[in-house]
């Protein structure tokens, strides 16, 4: 599967959106050719509980797919936040999840400096799958990082962490850098 391409001015308009809808998780869909995004649409959370999920509203999703067909664009993926948790699915994303083929990005906002990291989910057996994000444009001061845990392996929620997705964990946690 190929990296998720996102320019720069995208993803700190994403960031800007998860951090307005706090304490709330944000939601929004990605379009653009391919796995390189073109356009982020913020999308209305209407989850019941919505500090700790998200459900994206259904007629707001429906306009921005055709949205989408209007201007030749594919459906890139899907974007939440994690307000208080890590940037890694949890089993309710895993078993929501939309298709095998879609990314979803999940933004950490529980600390200062927000954490992207991009996934495959499969619902059919609660794994997934890291994809790297590649971030284009200039490279201004962000307030994101897309590094972390760099093993690739499919991951069951609930695994157990090896040495190194460990040390991956304690460096993302202590906002240090490898």
């Amino acid at each position: 599967m190929s990296n998720l391409i996102i320019p720069r001015n995208l993803l700190k308009e994403l960031v800007s959106h998860c951090r307005r809808e706090l304490p709330r998780e944000a939601c929004g869909l990605l379009a653009g050719k391919g796995r390189r995004v073109t356009m982020v649409m913020p999308m209305p959370n209407v989850a019941s509980d919505p500090k700790n999920h998200y459900v994206v509203e259904g007629v707001a999703q429906q306009h921005a797919f055709r949205i989408m067909e209007e201007k030749g664009l594919d459906f890139v993926g899907v974007y939440h936040s994690h307000p208080r948790g890590a940037a890694v699915p949890s089993l309710t994303d895993i078993r929501q999840s939309i298709g095998n083929d879609v990314i979803h990005v999940i933004v950490s906002l529980r600390w200062k400096e927000a954490v992207i990291k991009a996934y495959r989910l499969f619902r059919d057996s609660d794994r997934y799958l890291r994809v790297n994000i590649d971030v284009t444009g200039s490279k201004g001061a962000s307030r994101f990082r897309t590094s972390g845990t760099r093993n690739l392996r499919a991951f069951r929620a609930g695994d157990t962490l090896d040495a190194d997705q460990w040390r991956d964990w304690r460096v993302w946690t202590s906002g240090g850098s490898y």
